[in-house]
């Protein structure tokens, strides 16, 4: 524990070598000093951590009952909620076909989290189809996904499904990109693990075509000429040096 700070209703309090020490110069018959101590715990400090604190009291002159002159109490620490959001998507997708998102909320610490939010923006070019959580309550709002949850247990985990479509005019090769970010109430005390991307390139299928032509006439006895051509459409990845 680190030292804060102590007060006292009426005495005088100080803190050195690790004892706060506070001084009253009387107290009436039948009245009683109030002191408030305050100190940090390390956000390091484990999960389940017994925390025991004892204070004493002393005067100048001899108590008769020096058996209450001191009291322990202890506190166990519990780790506060902290989400970690992991985003995963399929490597490529093919144009005008749909696209799932999996959307991991965990809370790694032992204390609930409250009010979940998750939220997700959708990228150019796609078009929402659907969103579902085990647990959580999903929409779609201009443009963005928000999932809610009223709470979600300490080593608990929220799983959220999205599908969105890919527009068939998307040009091969581009990348989508997309982010979910997850809050909570109180706020989370380790942010940057809130939110996590996932990318997916987008590819074409095979397209085969053939063209055939011939002569608006010919003579009787003659060979017919036709021709015939096919074009098959793929497509193709550029090689990169390394």
């Amino acid at each position: 524990m680190n030292y804060v700070s102590a007060t006292g209703e009426n005495s005088s309090c100080g803190f050195s070598s690790g004892t706060v020490t506070c001084t009253l110069a009387s107290l009436a018959a039948c009245a009683d000093e109030v002191v408030t101590i305050v100190v940090n715990v390390p956000v390091a400090t484990p999960s389940g951590t017994v925390l025991s604190h004892t204070a004493s009291v002393t005067l100048a002159t001899e108590d008769p009952q020096t058996a209450n002159n001191s009291e322990s109490e202890s506190t166990t620490v519990s780790v506060p909620a902290d989400l970690v959001l992991t985003k995963t998507a399929p490597g490529s997708v093919v144009a005008g076909e749909n696209l799932t998102w999996t959307i991991d909320v965990d809370n790694t610490g032992t204390a609930a989290a409250t009010s979940v939010v998750i939220t997700d923006v959708l990228p150019a070019g796609t078009t929402y189809v659907s969103a579902s959580g085990e647990n959580a309550s999903c929409g779609l709002a201009s443009g963005t996904v928000t999932c809610t949850l009223a709470s979600l247990a300490g080593g608990a985990d929220e799983i959220i499904t999205l599908v969105v479509l890919v527009n068939a005019d998307v040009a091969f090769g581009t990348a989508i990109t997309n982010t979910a970010t997850a809050t909570s109430t109180p706020a989370d005390t380790t942010p940057a693990d809130n939110q996590d991307s996932a990318d997916t390139t987008v590819t074409t299928n095979a397209d085969l075509s053939i063209t055939k032509s011939g002569p608006a006439s010919f003579a009787a006895n003659e060979p017919f000429p036709t021709r015939s051509r096919s074009r098959m459409t793929v497509p193709v990845t550029p090689l990169r040096s390394s």
